[in-house]
């Protein structure tokens, strides 16, 4: 079996990849441990030298990733341009606060000198996704090499140019050999990684079947594991909202990436007494978006990343509707390209409220009361994040306390941010990415008995 990647504006092939042998497996679990005995021992400020230079590389070089990105998953350019920009971002955070995240913290417990130390593990396993390939792979790496362990990564096997790149950018910053190490294996196949006595946690950002799967294997061997799955984020209109703002909010949310963001807004919660001119603002303000090349400038949405993907999203449009919801905006295909589409009447136990849709679909339903926008946007399975749109802050501070989210932001689409802990709740998955929290998944945080103090 071949990785292979297609451009998915002319769906031509760019490149195949050979999936790597059980003996191959086996020799790189093995470097990865010799690799790992030697890098935990470099000390701090030599592994943020090498961070530092990643950073470098990356921003003197972001046009030419930009690219790889844009051809092998769609992604229109600038989006790609910013998506390099912000690993080099990361990658400064980290640079400036490790110290302070890993600083051996002393005090004493009576005549008892005692110390909390955070020590690397080993290689960790991460599986990453292909809708943002250069960010989802440095946010889950980079803390994790500060730390010392070392990294293994499969990436999804649709951009396997992307992960060869990162590879590389890993190799030209000064990084010892086989402290990161691609790996190629099919899902099928990712038990012969988590089940290595030489991994010591994994990472998965994926689909909620991807994570039971890793959650389950990963149980079985006793492994640490961190899951950030789907999300259907709602996006909630209070009667007191500014509407063209929350409707320029709520398509900047819903087309970034071409919908394809697991913290996108998916269910737009709009008081009742709005959302006839929320919906025609919508209308107006999606009727100037046109899908093409993602290399244009021009371009205002670009293709989904896989045919089927758009296959899997007409499915559920055409089942919604079904199911009872309306559809005001209807979209036009042509192969991985889709225009935006705007449904109405959506409720609980539709598909478009109660599934991920990972594409340029807005679902509109409304409400009430306060009480009502809170339970509706709590009876989703997912739980990764939610946007609030409002002015009364007693209202404001109430969703914060009582959504049941990963992440609730005021007036703004949720988005990803180095020094925020990122991760979901219920069927989003558990544990965090970035910030204190993200760096410290992996660490072996060790208590040490210093003795009487003198």
């Amino acid at each position: 079996m071949a990785y292979k990647s297609f451009n998915p504006f002319t769906l031509q092939e760019i490149a195949s990849y050979p999936e790597h042998t059980v003996e191959e497996i086996q020799s790189m679990l093995g470097r990865s441990n010799s690799a790992f005995l030697g890098w935990r021992r470099y000390s701090l400020n030599k592994r943020l030298e090498r961070v530092s230079q990643i950073a470098d590389h990356l921003e003197d070089n972001y046009r030419h990733y930009a690219i790889v990105i844009s051809q092998e998953m769609g992604k229109k350019i600038e989006e790609a341009n910013q998506e390099v920009i912000k690993c080099a971002l990361l990658c400064r955070y980290y640079i400036k606060h490790s110290g302070e995240f890993l600083k051996k913290k002393s005090w004493e417990i009576g005549r008892d000198s005692v110390r909390i130390q955070y020590d690397a593990q080993g290689a960790i396993f991460g599986v990453m996704p292909w809708n943002y390939p250069f960010w989802q792979v440095f946010r889950f790496a980079i803390p994790n090499l500060i730390l010392g362990n070392t990294i293994l990564l499969k990436h999804a096997s649709n951009v396997g140019g992307c992960a060869n790149q990162i590879e590389s950018i890993f190799t030209l910053s000064g990084f010892p050999k086989d402290v990161y190490q691609n790996v190629r294996v099919s899902s099928s196949r990712v038990e012969e990684l988590i089940g290595s006595s030489l991994v010591r946690g994994v990472s998965l950002t994926g689909s909620e079947n991807a994570g039971r799967s890793v959650a389950e294997i990963s149980g079985r061997h006793l492994k640490k594991v961190v899951l950030e799955l789907g999300g259907s984020n709602s996006f909630i209109v209070l009667p007191d909202a500014s509407i063209r703002k929350a409707v320029k909010a709520a398509v900047q949310a819903r087309l970034v990436n071409s919908g394809q963001s697991c913290i996108s807004g998916k269910r737009f919660i709009v008081h009742k007494s709005l959302l006839p001119e929320f919906t025609k603002i919508l209308l107006s303000e999606l009727s100037e978006f046109r899908v093409g090349d993602p290399m244009l400038a021009s371009t205002s949405l670009a293709p989904l990343a896989r045919l089927d993907l758009v296959d899997e999203l007409e499915r559920q449009i055409l089942l919604s509707i079904e199911q009872g919801a309306k559809c005001i905006l209807r979209p036009e295909r042509r192969g991985c390209m889709i225009s935006p589409t705007v449904l109405t009447k959506v409720k609980p136990g539709n598909v478009a409220f109660d599934e991920e849709l990972f594409g340029p679909v807005f679902s509109l339903c409304s409400y009430n009361t306060l009480d009502q926008a809170i339970e509706l946007s709590n009876s989703s399975r997912f739980g990764l994040g939610a946007t609030v749109f409002g002015r009364n802050k007693e209202h404001l501070e109430r969703f914060a306390n009582e959504l049941d989210e990963g992440a609730v932001f005021f007036n703004y689409p949720v988005r990803s941010n180095p020094a925020l802990p990122f991760g979901g709740v219920k069927n989003s998955g558990f544990g965090r990415e970035m910030g204190i929290y993200g760096m410290l998944e992996f660490a072996n945080i060790k208590s040490v008995f210093l003795g009487k103090k003198k």
